[in-house]
Protein backbone atom coordinates (compact mmCIF):
# COMPACT_ATOMS: atom_id res chain seq x y z
CA UNK A 1 0.00 0.00 0.00
CA UNK A 2 1.34 3.44 -0.89
CA UNK A 3 1.57 6.24 1.65
CA UNK A 4 -0.92 8.26 -0.44
CA UNK A 5 -3.52 5.53 0.21
CA UNK A 6 -2.93 5.68 3.96
CA UNK A 7 -3.21 9.46 3.90
CA UNK A 8 -6.45 9.24 1.95
CA UNK A 9 -8.08 7.56 4.93
CA UNK A 10 -7.30 10.60 7.08
CA UNK A 11 -7.80 13.35 4.50
CA UNK A 12 -10.70 14.93 6.43
CA UNK A 13 -8.84 14.94 9.76
CA UNK A 14 -7.02 17.99 11.19
CA UNK A 15 -3.58 18.81 9.83
CA UNK A 16 -1.84 17.68 13.02
CA UNK A 17 -3.28 14.17 12.62
CA UNK A 18 -2.44 14.01 8.92
CA UNK A 19 1.15 15.02 9.67
CA UNK A 20 1.37 12.42 12.43
CA UNK A 21 0.14 9.70 10.08
CA UNK A 22 2.54 10.80 7.34
CA UNK A 23 5.50 10.80 9.69
CA UNK A 24 4.55 7.45 11.20
CA UNK A 25 4.21 5.88 7.77
CA UNK A 26 7.63 7.02 6.58
CA UNK A 27 9.46 6.22 9.82
CA UNK A 28 7.95 2.77 10.41
CA UNK A 29 8.50 -0.46 8.39
CA UNK A 30 4.84 -1.38 7.87
CA UNK A 31 5.46 -3.41 4.67
CA UNK A 32 8.25 -5.41 6.32
CA UNK A 33 6.10 -6.15 9.34
CA UNK A 34 3.16 -7.18 7.16
CA UNK A 35 5.20 -10.03 5.65
CA UNK A 36 4.72 -11.96 8.91
CA UNK A 37 0.94 -11.66 9.20
CA UNK A 38 -0.69 -15.08 9.59
CA UNK A 39 -3.92 -16.16 7.97
CA UNK A 40 -6.90 -16.07 10.29
CA UNK A 41 -10.31 -14.70 11.19
CA UNK A 42 -9.60 -12.41 14.16
CA UNK A 43 -6.63 -10.06 14.67
CA UNK A 44 -6.12 -7.92 17.78
CA UNK A 45 -4.00 -4.77 17.80
CA UNK A 46 -3.16 -3.42 21.25
CA UNK A 47 -2.09 0.23 21.36
CA UNK A 48 -3.51 0.93 17.91
CA UNK A 49 -3.39 4.72 18.14
CA UNK A 50 -5.09 6.29 15.12
CA UNK A 51 -5.39 2.84 13.54
CA UNK A 52 -2.69 3.04 10.87
CA UNK A 53 -1.48 -0.54 11.37
CA UNK A 54 -5.07 -1.81 11.67
CA UNK A 55 -6.04 -0.22 8.35
CA UNK A 56 -2.92 -1.62 6.73
CA UNK A 57 -3.66 -5.12 8.01
CA UNK A 58 -7.19 -4.79 6.64
CA UNK A 59 -5.71 -4.27 3.19
CA UNK A 60 -3.43 -7.31 3.51
CA UNK A 61 -6.00 -9.61 5.17
CA UNK A 62 -9.43 -8.30 4.06
CA UNK A 63 -11.20 -11.39 5.38
CA UNK A 64 -10.04 -10.77 8.97
CA UNK A 65 -12.00 -9.04 11.71
CA UNK A 66 -9.58 -6.57 13.29
CA UNK A 67 -10.02 -5.32 16.86
CA UNK A 68 -7.97 -2.27 17.81
CA UNK A 69 -7.69 -0.72 21.25
CA UNK A 70 -5.82 2.17 22.82
CA UNK A 71 -5.99 4.06 26.13
CA UNK A 72 -6.22 7.40 24.28
CA UNK A 73 -9.93 8.03 23.73
CA UNK A 74 -9.31 10.82 21.22
CA UNK A 75 -7.20 8.55 18.99
CA UNK A 76 -9.88 5.86 19.17
CA UNK A 77 -12.54 8.41 18.27
CA UNK A 78 -10.55 9.33 15.15
CA UNK A 79 -9.85 5.69 14.20
CA UNK A 80 -13.52 4.73 14.58
CA UNK A 81 -14.67 7.75 12.57
CA UNK A 82 -12.22 6.97 9.76
CA UNK A 83 -13.32 3.33 9.67
CA UNK A 84 -16.98 4.34 9.50
CA UNK A 85 -16.35 6.95 6.83
CA UNK A 86 -14.60 4.43 4.58
CA UNK A 87 -16.97 1.53 5.20
CA UNK A 88 -14.45 -0.62 7.07
CA UNK A 89 -17.05 -2.69 8.88
CA UNK A 90 -14.59 -5.43 9.87
CA UNK A 91 -12.52 -2.95 11.91
CA UNK A 92 -13.64 -2.27 15.47
CA UNK A 93 -11.98 0.18 17.86
CA UNK A 94 -12.35 0.52 21.63
CA UNK A 95 -10.77 2.49 24.47
CA UNK A 96 -8.74 0.49 26.97
CA UNK A 97 -5.40 -0.78 28.20
CA UNK A 98 -3.85 -4.04 27.03
CA UNK A 99 -3.77 -5.11 30.68
CA UNK A 100 -7.54 -4.90 31.07
CA UNK A 101 -9.15 -5.82 27.76
CA UNK A 102 -10.29 -9.47 27.51
CA UNK A 103 -9.03 -11.31 24.46
CA UNK A 104 -11.13 -13.48 22.16
CA UNK A 105 -9.64 -16.57 20.59
CA UNK A 106 -7.60 -15.09 17.73
CA UNK A 107 -4.92 -15.66 15.11
CA UNK A 108 -2.84 -12.57 15.88
CA UNK A 109 -2.10 -10.19 18.69
CA UNK A 110 0.12 -7.28 17.71
CA UNK A 111 1.82 -5.05 20.27
CA UNK A 112 3.51 -2.35 18.24
CA UNK A 113 5.77 -0.03 20.24
CA UNK A 114 3.71 -0.21 23.44
CA UNK A 115 5.25 -2.75 25.81
CA UNK A 116 8.21 -0.50 26.70
CA UNK A 117 5.70 1.83 28.39
CA UNK A 118 4.24 -0.92 30.60
CA UNK A 119 5.88 -2.11 33.86
CA UNK A 120 7.82 -5.38 33.58
CA UNK A 121 5.45 -7.52 35.61
CA UNK A 122 2.45 -6.34 33.62
CA UNK A 123 4.30 -7.07 30.36
CA UNK A 124 4.49 -10.73 31.40
CA UNK A 125 0.81 -10.84 32.31
CA UNK A 126 -0.19 -9.34 28.96
CA UNK A 127 1.96 -11.76 26.98
CA UNK A 128 0.63 -14.72 28.96
CA UNK A 129 -2.91 -13.61 28.09
CA UNK A 130 -1.93 -13.18 24.42
CA UNK A 131 -0.32 -16.62 24.14
CA UNK A 132 -3.31 -18.29 25.78
CA UNK A 133 -5.73 -16.67 23.31
CA UNK A 134 -3.96 -17.83 20.14
CA UNK A 135 -5.23 -20.59 17.90
CA UNK A 136 -2.69 -23.12 16.60
CA UNK A 137 -0.54 -21.33 14.02
CA UNK A 138 -1.43 -17.95 15.49
CA UNK A 139 1.19 -15.32 16.32
CA UNK A 140 2.14 -12.72 18.86
CA UNK A 141 3.92 -9.82 17.17
CA UNK A 142 6.03 -7.68 19.47
CA UNK A 143 7.46 -4.75 17.57
CA UNK A 144 10.01 -2.91 19.70
CA UNK A 145 13.21 -0.92 19.39
CA UNK A 146 16.35 -3.02 19.24
CA UNK A 147 19.46 -2.45 21.29
CA UNK A 148 21.79 -2.30 18.28
CA UNK A 149 23.27 -0.29 16.69
CA UNK A 150 23.73 1.90 19.73
CA UNK A 151 23.53 5.21 17.88
CA UNK A 152 20.08 4.30 16.57
CA UNK A 153 19.03 3.14 20.04
CA UNK A 154 20.05 6.40 21.70
CA UNK A 155 18.54 8.54 18.95
CA UNK A 156 15.26 6.73 19.49
CA UNK A 157 15.53 7.02 23.27
CA UNK A 158 15.84 10.79 23.07
CA UNK A 159 12.90 10.93 20.67
CA UNK A 160 10.77 8.90 23.07
CA UNK A 161 11.72 11.18 25.95
CA UNK A 162 10.40 14.09 23.91
CA UNK A 163 7.19 12.33 22.83
CA UNK A 164 6.30 10.84 26.24
CA UNK A 165 7.53 13.32 28.82
CA UNK A 166 7.56 16.67 27.02
CA UNK A 167 5.01 16.71 24.20
CA UNK A 168 2.72 14.05 25.78
CA UNK A 169 1.99 12.58 22.34
CA UNK A 170 2.33 9.04 23.71
CA UNK A 171 0.68 7.70 26.88
CA UNK A 172 3.19 6.74 29.57
CA UNK A 173 5.58 8.05 32.18
CA UNK A 174 8.51 5.62 32.51
CA UNK A 175 10.35 3.30 30.13
CA UNK A 176 10.62 -0.48 30.58
CA UNK A 177 12.88 -1.61 27.75
CA UNK A 178 14.11 -5.18 27.27
CA UNK A 179 16.76 -6.46 24.92
CA UNK A 180 15.60 -8.62 22.01
CA UNK A 181 16.72 -11.88 23.59
CA UNK A 182 14.73 -11.03 26.70
CA UNK A 183 11.49 -10.83 24.72
CA UNK A 184 12.34 -14.04 22.87
CA UNK A 185 12.98 -15.89 26.13
CA UNK A 186 9.61 -14.79 27.54
CA UNK A 187 7.70 -15.99 24.47
CA UNK A 188 9.49 -19.33 24.53
CA UNK A 189 8.64 -19.81 28.21
CA UNK A 190 5.01 -19.27 27.23
CA UNK A 191 5.23 -22.17 24.79
CA UNK A 192 5.64 -20.18 21.57
CA UNK A 193 8.20 -20.71 18.83
CA UNK A 194 10.02 -17.40 18.89
CA UNK A 195 12.51 -15.61 16.69
CA UNK A 196 13.97 -12.12 16.38
CA UNK A 197 13.76 -10.33 13.04
CA UNK A 198 15.50 -7.04 12.34
CA UNK A 199 13.40 -4.52 10.39
CA UNK A 200 15.63 -1.45 10.52
CA UNK A 201 17.42 -1.56 7.15
CA UNK A 202 17.00 1.90 5.66
CA UNK A 203 15.35 3.35 8.78
CA UNK A 204 16.65 5.74 11.41
CA UNK A 205 15.18 3.67 14.25
CA UNK A 206 16.45 0.18 15.19
CA UNK A 207 13.11 -1.53 14.54
CA UNK A 208 12.95 -5.18 15.57
CA UNK A 209 10.19 -7.78 15.49
CA UNK A 210 9.97 -10.56 18.06
CA UNK A 211 7.59 -13.09 16.56
CA UNK A 212 6.05 -15.85 18.66
CA UNK A 213 4.09 -18.60 16.87
CA UNK A 214 1.83 -21.09 18.64
CA UNK A 215 2.55 -24.67 17.50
Amino acid sequence: MKSSTILDYYRDQPLSIRLHVLGRWHLFPFPALAQYLPQGEIFVDFGCGYGIWAFYMAQIRPQARILGSDPDDEKIRVAAAVASQHGKTRLEFSVGNAQDIPLPTCSLVSLVDILYLIPYGEQIEILHKCAAALVSGGCVMIKEIGSQPRWKYWANYLEEMLAVRVLRITFGHEFYFRIEQGWKDILERLGLQAKVIRLDAGYLHPHVLILGKKP
